[in-house]
């Protein structure tokens, strides 16, 4: 089930984005030869993008109360296509993440302990708009929510968070670090 809310969350970020370049996640990687695609069978199935209706961005993107930013982490899937204003750390923008996505400590307002007080949440957006942001910058946000986000983390576990297409992103001064 993880899986496919990951993949329902990434195809939404590429639907959202209009480029199927990726997905604002943590890249994966493989160690397949280059040649090993060529001998994997085609399929009839059609691809979740093909599946999927197409997500439109929202009129208006609200502010959240304490309690119902905690609704959203709590069901991110309840709440794709809606529209939040949010602010988050980010803590990690790398190669790992690519340059169209980066993982942050997220609230509904700012914090002054993110690590403490955010939420660990996956944003996506266009490589270009981000291409300013690194890590530890803070930044206020509207964002669409995505729905759940699996990863593997460097430690050998899994965890699933939040994610959201990031819309406008405005670096504010301080940094999370």
């Amino acid at each position: 089930m993880r899986a496919g809310l990951v993949a329902v969350g990434l195809t939404a970020g590429l639907l959202l984005t209009g480029c199927a370049g990726g997905s604002g996640a943590p890249a994966a990687t493989s160690t397949a030869p280059p040649d090993a695609a060529a001998t994997l069978e085609p399929t009839d199935e059609p691809t979740l993008e093909e599946t999927l209706p197409p997500i439109t961005l929202p009129s208006k993107y609200v502010e959240l109360s304490k309690r119902a930013w905690q609704k959203v982490v709590k069901s991110p899937d309840t709440y794709m296509g809606k529209g939040y204003k949010l602010w988050a750390c980010i803590w990690q923008f790398d190669a790992a993440t690519g340059a169209d996505g980066f993982l942050g400590y997220a609230s509904y307002r700012r914090e002054d302990y993110w690590a403490l007080d955010g939420e660990n949440a996956a944003f996506a957006g266009d490589a270009a708009q981000l291409s300013d942001f690194v890590e530890g910058d803070i930044v206020a946000m509207s964002v669409v929510g995505l729905g759940s986000y699996s990863y593997d983390t460097q430690v050998g576990g899994n965890t699933t968070v939040p994610s959201f297409q990031v819309v406008k992103i405005k670096r504010q001064k301080g940094s999370c670090e």
